[in-house]
């Protein structure tokens, strides 16, 4: 009899953590399940932590691969997954006990349940994020609730902290070309099959903020090939969302408010130590940035009123077109969210006293 769920756990170097994290799966209030550790081409002891599992557990399956990267390891997973409902696992993370049975039982016939996560570096939890109770049923109300940035659209991103339906799931797979953004145009593509699906007000994922950590590894710094990686993404992700009904001038609206908002991590990127480029380089870069039509308009269009801190922020730069102050103040920013705690964040803290 096949298990009820498949757990997908991409392991590449993960020897730190791995023990950790099958740990936490094999502890599970619920059993009905088999863990499929894909070892990506693993250079350190990770093969054969996973070797020594399955050997105690009958249920771990092991799957070995060259190197391809997370997407390809979630696809080989996908693959040979023999369970009704689908979860993944980064390997370097992990879960409460009752993970999985709350999940679980929350389904109530959805095609797919999303809970929150909390973030942990060492023994501190540094943020925590959980949805409010939500049914969405029908596509339509899917989609409406996607467009209008609902509570649904933060916790349908990642692929992590949520049981799919596999028979949903199909042959959809992540896109393997893509290096940021993959999980979003799956989590699309997944959504626009769907007719329900759910989010729990519950937290049981830990993702673990570690170096090699999969989820923070690809935003550390600003650079050019980084840049044209997200326009692909932004292409590939938009064209997931026109097969899903979803308008140009929805894409283009849509589009504006991104580049206000990408603005403010763009620049602070680029003053990160470290960073490839010339301070000369960095005030040539933010120009750009100024003299790009669609940045240029959404500027224009958004009130100061209407936007976040972050938001806020890049308007009063775009206005003042003068690069080396922008780069005095995001490196003010930058010293202050330090100050503040990296944490929190000088954005959120901001945002919070507002409202206050």
């Amino acid at each position: 009899m096949n298990a009820k769920v498949s757990v997908i756990i991409p392991v590449y170097n993960a020897e730190q953590y791995l023990k950790r994290c099958l740990d936490s799966v094999l502890a599970q209030t619920y059993q009905d399940f088999e863990i499929i550790c894909i070892d990506d081409g693993s250079t350190d002891n990770s093969g054969a932590i996973c070797d020594e599992y399955a050997k105690k557990d009958s249920r771990i399956r092991i799957l070995r691969k060259e190197n391809g990267g997370v997407s390809s390891a979630r696809n080989a997973g996908l693959n040979i997954a023999e369970g009704e409902y689908i979860t993944f696992i980064d390997s370097d993370d992990y879960v409460d006990t009752d993970y999985m049975q709350t999940l679980y039982e929350n389904l109530e016939g959805a095609d797919a349940v999303a809970s929150g996560s909390r973030e942990v570096a060492g023994d501190v939890v540094t943020r925590v994020r959980t949805p409010n109770e939500q049914t969405y049923k029908t596509n339509r109300r899917i989609k409406e609730a996607y467009k209008n940035n609902e509570n649904l659209f933060p916790y349908y991103r990642g692929p992590v902290a949520k049981l799919y339906r596999s028979s949903v799931i199909g042959d959809l797979r992540f896109e393997e070309s893509l290096v940021l953004g993959e999980d979003i145009v799956f989590n699309i593509d997944f959504l626009r099959k769907a007719s329900y699906v759910k989010t729990i007000c519950y937290c049981g994922y830990n993702v673990y903020l570690s170096k090699n950590s999969i989820t923070r590894s690809r935003a550390l710094q600003y650079h050019d090939a980084k840049e044209e990686e997200y326009e692909r993404f932004c292409k590939i992700r938009d064209a997931s969302l026109r097969n899903w009904g979803f308008g140009d001038d929805f894409l283009f609206a849509a589009e504006k408010k991104r580049k206000v908002i990408r603005y403010f991590s763009q620049v602070q990127n680029m003053i990160l130590p470290g960073t490839p480029y010339s301070k000369k380089q960095i005030r040539e870069k933010i120009k750009a940035i100024h003299a790009d039509p669609v940045f240029e308009q959404a500027v224009r269009m958004y009130t100061y009123k209407e936007l976040s801190f972050r938001g806020r922020i890049a308007k009063l730069s775009a206005q003042l077109n003068m690069p080396r102050f922008t780069i005095f103040l995001f490196q003010c920013i930058t010293h202050a969210q330090i100050v503040i705690g990296k944490s929190a964040g000088l954005s959120r803290w901001f945002n919070k006293r507002r409202k206050r």
